[in-house]
């Protein structure tokens, strides 16, 4: 947080709306956001250019957030501990993460996320065949996403350790249908 506290405590209401409003409705404006969090509308673009730019930096803090949580598999770059740690940190908020990243509107701003915050260095180490690290980066995310996305609409009946299990397994070991 910054050094006024008004800023804070300003900035605090409007994400606490923004995350109440994402709880209870799949459509909102910045009006409704401005009127939860009990500022003015002028209050709310003196932050934030638009709802995406409030979109855009929730879903940046959450993968900051999330990179933390892969903070020693990143640093070996381990992949698949990454995967599973990536997916352990979406389980703990599971109907916040899954609110979000289900609606078109986030979805689009984790891939960038990721790819923004993830160093150069780190691709190169976490990916060291690939041809196109982005590539092999968003299609990693999107499977677990995608995955992550599905255990909650199956209603979460195993367990998150034993999906992040299946969900690395899938990713690096292929499918077993035989």
């Amino acid at each position: 947080m910054g050094k006024d506290l008004r800023i804070d405590k300003t900035l605090e209401a409007i994400k606490k709306a923004h995350r109440e409003l994402v709880m209870k409705t799949d459509s909102f404006t910045v009006k409704d956001i401005a009127e939860h969090a009990r500022i003015n509308r002028k209050t709310f673009y003196y932050h934030y250019d638009s709802l995406d730019d409030l979109r855009r930096q929730e879903r940046y803090e959450a993968a900051e957030h999330a990179l933390a949580a892969m903070h020693e598999p990143l640093g070996n770059a381990d992949l698949p501990g990454c995967m599973k740690a990536a997916f352990m940190y979406l389980a703990s908020d599971p109907e916040y993460n899954y609110r979000l990243l289900s609606r078109e509107a986030y979805r689009r701003f984790s891939s960038e996320a990721y790819y923004e915050l993830v160093s150069p260095q780190k691709l190169d180490a976490l990916f060291p065949k690939a041809k196109d690290q982005k590539f092999a980066l968003y299609f990693l995310i999107n499977a677990l996403v995608f995955s992550f996305c599905q255990w909650y609409d199956d209603g979460m009946t195993i367990s998150a350790e034993e999906m992040a299990v299946h969900v690395t397994n899938t990713c690096f070991n292929g499918l077993q249908y035989r």
